[in-house]
C-alpha cells in the first residue's frame, strides 16, 4: 500500500522538479530564454506553484546552483591522490552543470544582477571549502590556499564549458596535469 505524502513532503517534492526543470529548460533555451512557464511546465507544475516555491526566477537559478552545483572541495585533491584523468571525467560527467548550462549562467549573470550575486555565492562557497579543507590537510601549494583555490574552481568550470565545443579535443587528463601545477 502507498502511504499518502504529507503536504510538506508534496511541496519538497515539487520544488526539487522545479530546480530539476531549471536546469533543463535554461540548458536548451538559455537563462533570458528560459520563462517561469516553461520551468513549471517541463516540471509538470503551475506557475503557482513555481512561485509558492520561488519569488521569481533569480531564486530558483540560486536555489539549483546552491543543491545542484558540483562540490568542489572533494573533487581537485581526490582526482590527484588517485588515477588522474578517470576520476575527474566522472566527477564532471555526474555533475548536473552542463557546459551549456555553465555557459548559460554566466551569460546570463553577466546580464542579471540577481543571478550574478547567487552565482557569486555559490562560487564563493565552493571556494571557500576547498579552502578549508587545503589549509586543513595542509597541502603545501605554490600560491596562498585561496587564490589556489579560485583558480581551481576557475579550471573546473573552464573545462566543464569549453568540453562543450572542444568535445574529445579536450582530455580530463590535460585539467588533472593543471591541478597538479598548482599543487
Amino acid at each position: 500500500m502507498t502511504a499518502m505524502r504529507t503536504r510538506a513532503e508534496q511541496k519538497a517534492a515539487t520544488r526539487e522538479r522545479l530546480i530539476d526543470a531549471a536546469g533543463l529548460v535554461i540548458a536548451g533555451k538559455g537563462l533570458d530564454g528560459a520563462t517561469v512557464n516553461e520551468i513549471a511546465a517541463a516540471a509538470g507544475v503551475t506557475t503557482g506553484a513555481l512561485y509558492a516555491s520561488f519569488s521569481c526566477k533569480a531564486d530558483l537559478v540560486a536555489a539549483f546552483l546552491a543543491e545542484r552545483n558540483v562540490d568542489l572541495s572533494a573533487t581537485p585533491l581526490d582526482v590527484v591522490a588517485s588515477d588522474p584523468g578517470e576520476r575527474l571525467e566522472e566527477a564532471l560527467e555526474s555533475s548536473p552543470l552542463s557546459g551549456r548550462l555553465v555557459v548559460e549562467l554566466l551569460a546570463g549573470g553577466s546580464r542579471d544582477d540577481a543571478v550574478r550575486s547567487r552565482m557569486a555565492a555559490a562560487v564563493l562557497a565552493n571556494v571557500e571549502a576547498l579552502t578549508a579543507r587545503l589549509e586543513g590537510e595542509g597541502v603545501q601549494t605554490r600560491l596562498p590556499a585561496r587564490d589556489t583555490a579560485l583558480l581551481l574552481q576557475v579550471l573546473v568550470a573552464g573545462t566543464v564549458s569549453l568540453r562543450e565545443v572542444l568535445g574529445p579535443e579536450l582530455p580530463p587528463a590535460l585539467l588533472t596535469e593543471a591541478v597538479r601545477v598548482l599543487l
